[in-house]
């Protein structure tokens, strides 16, 4: 084969490509930071180590003091039907209020879905009062017992049991032997891995804590955690398919705020809606100061809820990508979180070693001519009184 010869001036076009040197960064760009703030937050909270595949726990709430007419009550009407199941709420001396009206009333007897009762105790009247869960409401005040009498009628609560299931999450990567040694402009590939995948794996389990189903199959057999979309079923509110206004969001975190710990209190929201706050809310949104963080994570912004609380509010920056729209889109979502509710639970280190966030090495088969590393962890989500968590939904503007 004839000799090529470079004739007049040689231009980088002219040489044997394979004989010019590449510039290439070391350092990879990434399109995506580590936006895994929930379980960044659990991680700095007490975590609970599993002592069973299912983890199970009580909750409890005090004796309920309100319900509801479920008929009008006429003014000589000595009976009262109230919402299914709630008689036992109040008890024979009872003192009751029925809301319209300002009426006080005396129980005489309960029984499971109504009170006989003496009407119109104190300064106000009886009066005919309407049913339903606004101005039907009733109200039980107090208890009220005879000189000398024996003890009144004992009720207390029935707890109730919930449970969620662990979930083994595992990231692995393989690269053959030979890649191991070759030189690659951004380092090892392994060490370079390394740092990628653990990122990977902790961003899945952020979006299992928010998204994950929970689930079991003898088929494995095979466990999955739900996350707080299985668990929040009270307070769930869809924004105005216009637009969400202020008001509407003030009835959210009313609703938000009702039951837990209001200072507990922390929102996850969609880019979407924290735009929105920040455009409705300028006298009790603020922006944050660089360094001010809770539970080891960096705040965007603070609200001052209704209670007079402050509200330390994250922005989910990746949730944009999962569609905004009007329905139940990621992307349109924000999640109000009690963080005295909500507890991370991981399983007990095994015969390898630890099975949380752990790197694992040399998973490869004996005779593979190569290196096989994962991250593995074996966790799950304690989701306590859905009722002072809170989930909106469909926030486009």
């Amino acid at each position: 084969m004839a000799t090529t010869i470079n004739t007049g001036v040689v231009t980088t076009k002219d040489p044997l490509q394979n004989d010019l040197a590449i510039s290439m960064e070391s350092q990879v760009a990434k399109l995506d930071v580590d936006t895994s703030q929930f379980s960044t937050m659990l991680m700095q909270l007490p975590v609970k180590v599993a002592k069973s595949y299912k983890e199970e726990w009580e909750e409890d709430v005090f004796l309920p003091t309100n319900t509801a007419l479920t008929s009008a009550a006429a003014t000589a009407d000595g009976v009262l039907a109230v919402t299914t199941n709630t008689g036992y709420y109040g008890k024979p001396g009872d003192v009751i209020m029925l809301v319209q009206t300002g009426e006080k009333c005396l129980i005489t007897t309960s029984y499971a879905s109504a009170w006989s009762v003496t009407r119109g105790i104190g300064t106000t009247g009886a009066a005919t009062a309407v049913s339903g869960t606004t101005l039907g409401g009733v109200i039980i005040v107090s208890g009220s017992n005879v000189q000398g009498g024996t003890l009144p009628t004992a009720i207390v609560t029935q707890k109730t049991a919930n449970f969620n299931y662990m979930q083994i999450q595992r990231n692995s990567y393989s690269f053959a032997e030979t890649a191991t040694w070759q030189n690659w402009y951004t380092g090892n590939p392994l060490a370079y891995h390394r740092q990628k995948v653990a990122i990977e794996h902790k961003r899945q389990i952020e979006n299992n804590l928010f998204f994950g189903a929970r689930y079991y199959t003898a088929t494995g057999p095979r466990s999955t955690a739900g996350g707080l979309d299985e668990f929040i079923t009270t307070n769930i509110t869809a924004a105005p398919t216009a637009a969400l206004d202020k008001g509407t969001w003030n009835d959210i975190m009313r609703a938000a705020t009702e039951y837990g710990d209001p200072t507990r209190k922390v929102a996850f929201v969609s880019p979407i809606l924290a735009q929105v706050l920040s455009e409705f809310l300028q006298d009790n949104w603020v922006r944050t100061t660089a360094d001010q963080s809770v539970w080891g994570v960096k705040v965007d912004a603070v609200i001052n809820a209704v209670n007079g609380s402050k509200m330390p509010v994250f922005v989910k920056n990746d949730w944009m990508r999962y569609g905004e729209g009007t329905g139940k889109q990621i992307g349109s979502r924000g999640y109000i979180v009690d963080m005295t509710n909500v507890e991370l639970v991981k399983a007990p280190p095994g015969n390898l070693g630890s099975r949380w966030m752990t790197l694992y090495g040399k998973r490869q088969a004996n005779d593979l001519d190569g290196t096989s590393e994962e991250y593995l962890s074996e966790y799950t989500l304690l989701v306590k009184q859905e009722k002072t968590h809170s989930i909106i939904t469909g926030v486009n503007g």
